[in-house]
């Protein structure tokens, strides 16, 4: 007796794959083997000509890297260090509202951490990117003076590329949150700072780089 197995298609979808393989343009043996070895970057390309931006608002984030021990590492701080006093590091300006939200206090002091990089693929609020990684937003929260380690230890990590294109970052104060973004203009690093609430949309045109603390579960 036949059994189906997890490569049986329906005939429609079967159909439109066969479509898809007829329409592929001609492919060198060396640029095939590229993508049999990089799935990831073949489904980014995929997903991207291929499914409707409507359908893709429960997948937000295309992974960038989960960095490498060597690379991701966010070394122990005192948390004494604060974005508005770093004028040194944000060469580029510091948005006052740091100082109106009453940023400017010590955090709490911090371990080791290892962090994740996503870029933005679809328009959203501040709310729907971090819910979409982690209804406990407790998990996504990093500190300042983990956001300004980061800045200086992996400055070509930062979204390039100026005119609002940003990398942010989720804090909190007390019991509520903000978003901290870093844009890199040719003044330098220029920091601002948002409330979490705020109806902000990011385009995903700006594909805006969003880092958070590898607490969210997600296995690579």
């Amino acid at each position: 007796m036949k059994t189906k197995n997890a490569n049986t298609y329906d005939a429609h979808t079967a159909r439109f794959i066969a479509t898809v393989a007829t329409c592929l343009p001609e492919i060198s043996s060396d640029v095939m083997q590229g993508w049999i070895e990089n799935p990831k970057a073949l489904k980014k390309v995929l997903n991207e000509a291929l499914a409707p931006v409507e359908n893709q608002k429960n997948n937000l984030f295309i992974f960038l890297s989960a960095f490498m021990v060597e690379k991701a590492l966010i070394e122990a701080t005192d948390g004494k260090r604060k974005i508005y006093d770093s004028s040194e590091i944000f060469k580029g300006g510091i948005d006052p509202d740091f100082k109106k939200f009453r940023l400017n206090n010590n955090n709490q002091p911090t371990k080791e951490t290892f962090v994740y990089e996503f870029e933005l693929t679809v328009d959203a609020k501040f709310v729907e990117v971090f819910n979409s990684l982690n209804s406990d937003l407790d998990k996504l929260v990093m500190t300042q003076a983990q956001i300004i380690c980061f800045c200086e230890k992996y400055p070509n990590r930062l979204r390039q590329g100026g005119d609002g294109k940003s990398t942010i970052f989720l804090i909190k104060k007390d019991n509520e949150y903000f978003v901290v973004g870093v844009c890199v203009d040719s003044g330098g690093l220029y920091v601002f700072v948002r409330r979490f609430i705020d109806e902000v949309v990011l385009f995903a045109t700006d594909l805006h780089h969003v880092v958070v603390p590898n607490r969210i579960g997600i296995k690579v």
